[in-house]
C-alpha cells in the first residue's frame, strides 16, 4: 500500500489478502519447524520466543503492531486511517503462525537433507502467499507498511529500504540470541536460503495469482 495512494478496501480484495496472509503463516511455520533457522521477517520474534515469554505468533503480533505505531510517528498527518487495518491483519498473521506450528508440528525432520527440503517448501509457500497478499493492491502487512513509510520519509528507493530493514531484523535476532542464549539461535542457513528464494517465487507466482484474483473478483465484485 503506497503512502501516496488510497488502497482498495473492498471485502473481496481484503479476503484475498487475508488468505494470502494465512498461506504466508504456513510458509513461516514450515521454515521454522525445519530447524535451520526462520525467515528474515520473523527472525527476532522467533529468537524472542526461544528466550521465553509469549509464543512465536504472539511476538509476531506484538512487534508488527508496534510497526503500525512507528508508521504513525513517521507519517504524522500523512498517516491514512486505513493503515490501522494492518492490526487485524497482523493478528491473523501472528495467530496463524501459532496455529500452523501446531497443525504441521509433526513436520520436524532430523536429517539435514530433509530439513533443507522443508525449507525449500516453506520458502516457496511463503513466496506464493506474499504474491497473493500483494496482488489486490489493497493492504500490506505492517512490516511492508513501515518500509513504505521509511522510504517515503527518507526519499530512498523502496527496494533499498527493504534490504536494510530485513538486514536489521536478522542482525537484531543475532544480537538477541547471543545476549540472552549465549549462542547463535534462530538464524541459520535456512534464513539465507529463504531470503534468496522468496523473491523469485513471488515474481514467478504473479501471473497465476493474478489470474486467480481476477477470477475471484469477477465472482464477487463484478471484476472491478
Amino acid at each position: 500500500m503506497s503512502t501516496e495512494m488510497r488502497p482498495n478496501l473492498s471485502w473481496p480484495r481484503l479476503a484475498f489478502v487475508s488468505f494470502g496472509v494465512v498461506i504466508m503463516a504456513l510458509g513461516i511455520a514450515l521454515i521454522t519447524l525445519a530447524g535451520l533457522g526462520t525467515s528474515a521477517i520473523s527472525a527476532p520474534m522467533w529468537v524472542a520466543s526461544l528466550i521465553g515469554g509469549p509464543s512465536f505468533g504472539v511476538y509476531v503480533f506484538l512487534v508488527n503492531s508496534a510497526f503500525v505505531a512507528f508508521q504513525a510517528l513517521l507519517l504524522r498527518g500523512k498517516f491514512h486511517p486505513s493503515r490501522l487495518l494492518q492490526i487485524p491483519l497482523v493478528a491473523l498473521f501472528g495467530f496463524g503462525i501459532d496455529g500452523w506450528m501446531h497443525v504441521v508440528g509433526f513436520m520436524s525432520p532430523t536429517a539435514w537433507i530433509g530439513q533443507l527440503a522443508q525449507v525449500l517448501l516453506g520458502a516457496s509457500t511463503l513466496g506464493f502467499g506474499i504474491a497473493m497478499q500483494i496482488a489486490p493492491r489493497s493492504m500490506n502487512l505492517s512490516g511492508e507498511g513501515l518500509v513504505d513509510a521509511l522510504a517515503y520519509v527518507t526519499g530512498r528507493p523502496f527496494p533499498l529500504v527493504k534490504v536494510i530493514f530485513d538486514t536489521t531484523l536478522v542482525a537484531s535476532a543475532i544480537i538477541l540470541s547471543f545476549a540472552f542464549l549465549g549462542e547463535l539461535a534462530g538464524v541459520r542457513e535456512g534464513t539465507v536460503i529463504s531470503a534468496f528464494l522468496v523473491g523469485p517465487v513471488v515474481r514467478a507466482s504473479r501471473y497465476p495469482v493474478d489470474r486467480m484474483m481476477r477470477a475471484w473478483l469477477r465472482r464477487t465484485e463484478g471484476g472491478r
